[in-house]
């Protein structure tokens, strides 16, 4: 099978992490997974926007550097993003504050949809709106995902061919599986619900695919999710089974938990007093 060409079209900041010696990374969702993509070898593009400050800089800099295109990233007067990140004491990342600066959640342009159309797969993330982008790349036969997170307002929306979702606590299996079938109701093909501890879950039609995670004692949790799918995504594309990609996808999920940052990357000092209110 020739090599697949993904576009993942969504945010990206600073993750600053404001525990201990405080220091920063370039993440966020979209450009996580576009890295992850990366580092499996598809040949990926990126689209979102930046401020044009240093951190915008940053951003493009190490994205580029991953081996992302970035020449659809819109560069735009004002600050980049900027999440707080805090860790639990074994290594959970929570975001404790955010600062979108100049670029809120963002708004897909139509005139890109030639440009996503040209690729195999665009997967999306916290977007603004995203029922007339999915809607239109779906009528042109290219296929789509997008990362809910946490939400399951999959009906406020046209559904992606592959929906990606996470839950977790002690309800997760039972709240993971009411997820994926709200989500095939709502017209996806694949469900696909992280459940933490707890594993994963993938619906199809009526059949159940489970994979559990892995035992280990993370370093920090930040950007295993957004491995997990980049993951997934890649050895579908190359054709393997659902469970084989599962699988594949919980191995390099827990990999990332045991490394600091979404991607491996240097590390930047910053200002004690940044991230404080």
């Amino acid at each position: 099978m020739p090599p697949r060409r993904v576009a993942v079209v969504g945010d990206n900041c600073i993750d600053v992490y404001v525990d201990g010696s405080p220091r920063s990374a370039v993440g966020g969702n979209a450009l996580n997974v576009a890295v992850g993509l990366t580092r499996q070898e598809v040949q990926t593009a990126y689209v979102g926007e930046v401020g044009n400050d240093a951190d915008g800089r940053r951003v493009l800099a190490a994205a580029s550097e991953a081996g992302v295109g970035v020449e659809r990233v819109h560069v735009v007067q004002g600050a980049t993003w900027t999440a707080f990140i805090r860790l639990s004491p074994g290594g959970a990342a929570y975001v404790d504050h955010e600062d979108p600066g100049a670029c809120g959640p963002y708004a897909a342009r139509m005139d890109e949809l030639d440009f996503l159309a040209g690729f195999d797969h665009v997967h999306m993330a916290n977007l603004e709106t995203t029922g007339h982008l999915i809607r239109d790349l779906r009528t042109r036969g290219i296929s789509t995902s997008y990362d809910y997170g946490k939400s399951s307002d999959f009906a406020a929306q046209d559904a992606p061919g592959i929906v990606f979702a996470s839950c977790d606590g002690d309800q997760a299996r039972e709240n993971g599986i009411q997820m994926a079938q709200e989500a095939l109701r709502c017209g996806a093909d694949l469900a696909v619900v992280t459940l933490g501890a707890g594993g994963s879950i993938a619906l199809e039609g009526e059949r159940e695919h489970w994979e559990s995670a892995r035992p280990i004692e993370p370093v920090d949790t930040l950007g295993a999710g957004d491995s997990y799918i980049a993951t997934f995504l890649a050895r579908r594309l190359a054709g393997e089974s659902i469970d084989g990609a599962m699988r594949a996808a919980s191995d390099a999920a827990s990999a990332t938990c045991l490394h600091w940052a979404g991607w491996p990357q240097p590390a930047m000092r910053v200002a004690p007093e940044v991230g404080r209110r």
